[in-house]
């Protein structure tokens, strides 16, 4: 063991994004109801194990983009049905394009969540304020610090 881990800074979940003007009903609670939808996805970005195997075994269809703007833009086209995505990224995205706000929602249901920790070594002289780092994150959370960080709740 050569780190000391911090409390938990923040969550993220991978969702699903869908646009409510193909799908305005759209919810999941099994991978094998995603087999008739084509997902966007990201060449290169590493996805849940749960994800990646349902898409082997499922299997489902997917379709890679460059960005996850550029499957924001391909979702709201219309050129793909749902797409899969870190939460924080897509609604960082989503808040510098109102036009895309409007009809694009994401999915109740995660697909996976995410701790984030701040990690020490065990060697470091900091390490002695690792309490006081714990007691700030819980302060910057409690204030709702973190959820503005991350575009939550717009």
């Amino acid at each position: 063991k050569f780190l000391t881990y911090t409390d938990v800074v923040f969550s993220s979940h991978e969702v699903f994004f869908y646009n409510t003007d193909t799908h305005p009903d759209f919810s999941w609670k099994d991978f094998t109801e995603l087999k008739k939808f084509k997902i966007g996805v990201v060449k290169g970005y590493t996805y849940a194990d749960v994800f990646l195997k349902a898409v082997k075994d499922v299997p489902l269809t997917v379709e890679e983009a460059g960005s996850s703007e550029d499957n924001l833009r391909k979702l709201f086209s219309g050129r793909v049905d749902l797409i899969e995505d870190d939460e924080a990224v897509a609604n960082m995205l989503l808040s510098q394009h109102p036009e895309w706000r409007a009809k694009i929602r994401m999915a109740v249901t995660p697909v996976a969540e995410f701790q984030f920790h701040m990690a020490f070594s065990n060697k470091s002289k900091a390490l002695p304020l690792l309490p006081k780092v714990n007691r700030v994150i819980r302060e910057l959370q409690e204030q709702g610090y973190m959820d503005k960080l991350l575009n939550r709740g717009q």
